[in-house]
């Protein structure tokens, strides 16, 4: 294993902190949750803008309940239904 350029990017196991992988946490970065909705950050930044994903912040840090994505997904799956 080869050591990494810059230790804080790494957790205790030596996985990259900036790879998010799929987690039971309860509040998510955006980074997360754009990895959850396979959609892209900037994208996470506009469904909270437009209040379609509540945020929530904690200490001048944003975080989006893992509740509030599988919300959204079953608005939008909900959605899809009614369209067809």
């Amino acid at each position: 294993m080869t050591t990494p350029q810059n230790p804080r990017l790494t957790d205790t196991a030596g996985n990259r902190e900036d790879t998010p992988t799929k987690s039971t946490a309860l509040l998510l970065t955006p980074e997360e949750a754009a990895y959850e909705l396979n959609v892209s950050r900037t994208r996470v930044f506009s469904l909270m803008g437009s209040g379609d994903l509540p945020r929530i912040r904690i200490g001048g840090r944003v975080r989006i309940a893992r509740r509030s994505l599988e919300e959204y997904v079953d608005k939008l799956i909900e959605q899809s239904q009614l369209a067809s």
